[in-house]
């Protein structure tokens, strides 16, 4: 049986580091760094940075993501939990979500909208 909804935990269970720990918020065109998305994808935005940090999704959710992504799930949506406490550090996890790739040219945020109504 497949849960119709999963509350994903972003800050170390999807990404890392917490967005707590970060103060500049990542630059469209300027932040992102690209690689090997794995499992057979190619290449895409695997990294961005903030500070002198980087932003990464973890290999295995990842993996999740992607499945999710090619539809292997239908009946499912996802949803976000974050330890980010103020409002910067929302801004760098919405604006790291929208740079980050699950798989090349879909965003970490594209991915979290699948299956929820437009706005």
């Amino acid at each position: 049986m497949i849960p119709q909804l999963v509350v994903l935990d972003l800050d170390m269970c999807v990404w890392s580091p917490e967005m707590y720990e970060l103060s500049e918020v990542p630059k469209k065109g300027v932040s992102e760094i690209r690689g090997d998305l794995g499992n057979g994808y190619g290449e895409g935005v695997v990294g961005v940075k903030s500070d002198s940090r980087v932003i990464k999704i973890f290999p295995g959710a990842r993996a999740a993501l992607q499945q999710y992504a090619e539809g292997k799930y239908p009946s499912m949506r996802l949803a976000a939990a974050s330890s980010a406490d103020t409002p910067h550090a929302v801004k760098i996890g919405r604006t790291a979500m929208s740079l980050l790739e699950v798989t090349p040219g879909v965003t970490l945020r594209q991915v979290f909208a699948m299956g929820w109504p437009e706005r």
